[in-house]
């Protein structure tokens, strides 16, 4: 993904705002397990790109919403291709270890998802 206009974590950070729609800052950073500051910083440069907006929170009137721009997802877009690009080609340097290596690449999804999941009822807490 080199050449793509997002680097790999600007990738990231694009993609959980693409797939939930709308995210506040908060549970984007609970989301990728990155410390609040760190997110607000991608939200500054997101912002200043014109990739993202704010959206009042409707639930809450003291926080928002992120949300992509049309240029935010024609990026996201851009950055998606680039990003099959590479991950196909990952998969071809598997070969035929593929099925196994998937299963291992499942399981630790799966650990990180669970444990960011417990820290997240933890910070609840």
């Amino acid at each position: 993904m080199s050449d793509a206009a997002l680097s790999p974590e600007e990738y990231a950070v694009y993609s959980a705002i693409f797939e939930a729609e709308a995210l506040t800052p908060t549970q984007m950073a609970e989301r990728l397990s990155m410390p609040l500051t760190t997110v607000m910083e991608r939200v500054r440069v997101l912002e200043s790109r014109g990739h993202a907006r704010r959206v009042k929170n409707a639930r809450d009137r003291r926080s928002y919403h992120l949300v992509l721009t049309a240029q935010g997802l024609t990026a996201h877009r851009h950055a998606n291709a680039r990003f099959e690009i590479a991950y196909q080609r990952f998969l071809d340097a598997l070969g035929s270890d593929e099925s196994r290596a998937r299963a291992h690449v499942t399981r630790l999804r799966s650990a990180a998802e669970r444990a960011t999941e417990l820290q997240a009822t933890d910070r609840a807490r």
